[in-house]
């Protein structure tokens, strides 16, 4: 009787141990395989991020492009450089065609340097914007060059005009290339048009092979307008070789990594590398046909989500920087056969030996341990979201020590991403803003500094012709039909009025430099004394495009109640940038208002000759008290996704509480409006 029970015993036990042991494995094969997950998830999130920054630089240097061609309409015209390559464009005739050509390069250039402008007509007879337009391509040849050197698989840029005409760098013979009628019903260009593109918005092309070097290649491209009015297209063609290569650094043993566009079509991926037989392939084409419809649907879900579906598993992550996504996708038979084989039977018979040991320390170590350590894990994740999780009020005092470490980490990591991300930003805007007064100023200060000599000439020639008129004041019908022709009178008073006008406008290009470069000292690290007035003002000049609501027709006025301040201790360029933040949340609710008259009012103020005060405030639609307590929390925004980083009052916050021993203030009213106060001492 005691020996069956024993051997009941025996036998249970062996059953328990059996089952506890299925159990585990089962739980270990599961954890593993979502670990596998997981690392798939991780390595294709790095190959996304190192695809989005390879295809920035071009998406970049096309933005730069378009704002040059764009900002030469507005503010250019022809110099020296562009002239001199326009007296070279030379006209051919070919079987009663006639078009021209800048296969003759001029002296200093050289074929490295310009690209070839070929097009289609005759150069005489042309309006002033044709010539005009030509001037702007010409322009160009700097920063396609640049590109070129820049980007390691760029190709070719281009600028085409709807004028048929098309500048290509790098520079080609007109007889291997010269502008024909297709390219107008290019994809390129097609996309371009208002009609297909009325927001003007850079985009990518879909994928085609090259035939001059036998690539998969995209181009990327941007419309150019002279005020409302569509002028061409400026392109960067790029191969796909180098995506493939970031795809063969992740390449996976167990399934495929492609990139593809919002197509479908597979724009990059290891196979393409090294293969004779190069075509470009579609997705869709890769999977069997009834899976192609919920892969397709999956597709558009969340970013970095996974999906199962029958023996197959797929993930995908999409980029920022183009319409396109990663796609990864393999059988589970081969993900899960490598995890059984790492668990083997020796794992399985230590677990036999260790089930009891285990079972009787698991409610020990579950409360001690596994369910803190959960906790910490979930308390982890959570900030590493940025949604400021609370510390659970059971932890113990020995693990409450890492709760507070971990909070303190994020905080601190927090911060200091915020100020990284911001001085990058706000320097490379600086770079920019300094550039562009630099690129300004010099002929603005030609054309200022000859307006006095154009009055000087014109004077004298009109004294001159005033004498010729008393001395011959018959002169002949030659004479007064010339002067009929010309309205002379009417000339020799509105000449001085012109002058006048260049002067003015002049005298306002030079005063906006003036504020471009005071704002582009976003990078000087050393206190100086400054007229805070001249900041703000600055900030404004950059701002003053934002200030007109095109959607609306209507401008948000700014008013200025200036008092007399005296001259402030601080880091300049930093303060600016504070000023800009703030502004620029001002101008962004004030979009969204619906209100008829909206304004934004800066008053400044001096209090006991050592602070200053700075009242900057909207009459949009407020702010709530539950946001208006997290509004200097770095990350925290209220925009749409894409449209704000949370960084902007944040950094403002450590400008001036931090760096200057200031204060920073807000205070708002649902449906009236919100006033930030910003306080700062004289000296620091």
């Amino acid at each position: 009787m005691i020996f069956s029970r024993y051997n009941f015993i025996i036998r249970l036990t062996i059953v328990i141990f059996a089952i506890v042991v299925s159990i585990l494995f089962y739980w270990q094969l599961q954890f593993q395989y979502y670990a596998e997950i997981n690392l798939v998830r991780e390595r294709v999130q790095e190959a996304a991020i190192q695809v989005d920054e390879s295809i920035k630089t071009t998406a970049d240097y096309v933005e730069q492009m378009q704002v040059r061609a764009n900002s030469f309409y507005e503010i250019g015209q022809i110099g020296i450089a562009e002239s001199l390559l326009f007296d070279n464009l030379k006209e051919t005739e070919e079987k009663g065609q006639i078009s021209y050509n800048l296969n003759r390069i001029p002296p200093p250039y050289t074929d490295r340097l310009i690209g070839n402008l070929t097009g289609l007509g005759t150069l005489r007879d042309r309006d002033y914007n044709f010539y005009r337009e030509i001037g702007m391509a010409f322009a160009l040849n700097p920063l396609f060059q640049t590109a070129l050197k820049v980007i390691p698989n760029d190709i070719r840029a281009y600028y085409l005009s709807q004028e048929k005409f098309i500048n290509r760098f790098p520079w080609v013979n007109s007889q291997d290339f010269q502008f024909h009628t297709d390219l107008l019903a290019s994809e390129m260009y097609e996309r371009s048009l208002p009609k297909n593109n009325p927001d003007r918005e850079q985009f990518w092309t879909t994928a085609y092979l090259d035939p001059e070097n036998n690539n998969i290649s995209v181009t990327c491209a941007a419309p150019v307008y002279e005020e409302n009015e569509f002028r061409g297209t400026i392109a960067l063609d790029v191969t796909l070789d180098e995506l493939s290569k970031i795809l063969e650094k992740s390449k996976f043993s167990q399934g495929r990594l492609f990139l593809i566009n919002n197509g479908g079509q597979v724009l990059a991926s290891p196979e393409n590398l090294n293969n004779p037989t190069l075509e470009i392939q579609s997705l869709w084409n890769l999977i069997s046909v009834n899976l192609r419809e919920k892969v397709y649907q999956f597709l558009q879900g969340e970013n970095l989500d996974s999906q199962e579906f029958g023996q197959y598993l797929f993930l995908h992550s999409n980029l920022h920087q183009a319409p396109w996504s990663l796609v990864f996708f393999a059988q589970k038979v081969d993900i899960l056969m490598p995890i059984l084989t790492q668990l083997g039977l020796g794992w399985g018979l230590l677990l036999i030996g260790l089930t009891l040991m285990l079972a009787i320390a698991n409610q020990i170590i579950a409360g001690e341990f596994i369910i803190p350590a959960n906790q910490l894990i979930r308390y982890i994740e959570q900030s590493s979201q940025n949604k400021n999780p609370e510390i659970p009020e059971n932890i113990t005092r020995d693990w409450l020590l890492w709760f507070e470490t971990i909070s303190h980490i994020f905080q601190e990591n927090q911060q200091m991403t915020a100020e990284l991300v911001q001085q990058e930003k706000m320097s490379s805007l600086g770079q920019l803003v300094a550039g562009i007064a630099h690129e300004i100023n010099n002929p603005v200060n030609f054309i200022y500094g000859n307006l006095a000599y154009v009055r000087n000439y014109a004077e004298d020639l009109l004294k001159c012709i005033d004498l010729y008129q008393q001395e011959y004041p018959n002169p002949t019908s030659k004479i007064k039909e010339q002067q009929y022709e010309i309205d002379l009178e009417f000339l020799e008073a509105d000449l001085p009025k012109l002058i006048d006008s260049m002067e003015v406008g002049a005298d306002r290009i030079r005063e906006i430099v003036v504020s471009l470069r005071n704002f582009s000292r976003l990078d000087e690290s050393d206190k100086k004394r400054v007229n805070i007035h001249q900041g703000i003002e600055s900030t404004l000049t950059i701002l003053e495009n934002r200030l007109y609501l095109p959607a609306t027709q209507e401008t948000i006025e700014v008013r200025r109640n200036y008092g007399e301040l005296p001259l402030v201790e601080c880091y300049a360029g930093q303060l600016n940038q504070a000023f800009l933040n703030i502004i620029s949340n001002a101008i962004d609710t004030l979009q969204e208002s619906e209100k008829e008259l909206k304004y934004i009012k800066i008053e400044t103020s001096v209090k006991n000759s050592t602070y200053i005060y700075i009242k900057i405030a909207d009459n949009g639609m407020g702010i709530n008290e539950e946001t208006q307590h997290r509004i200097f929390e770095p990350f925290f925004t209220t925009k749409p996704v894409g449209q704000g980083t949370g960084l902007g009052l944040s950094v403002s916050y450590k400008i001036i509480v931090e760096r200057h021993q200031g204060k920073l203030k807000c205070h708002s009213t649902l449906g009236e409006g919100t006033e930030f106060i910003i306080e700062i001492p004289v000296d620091n």
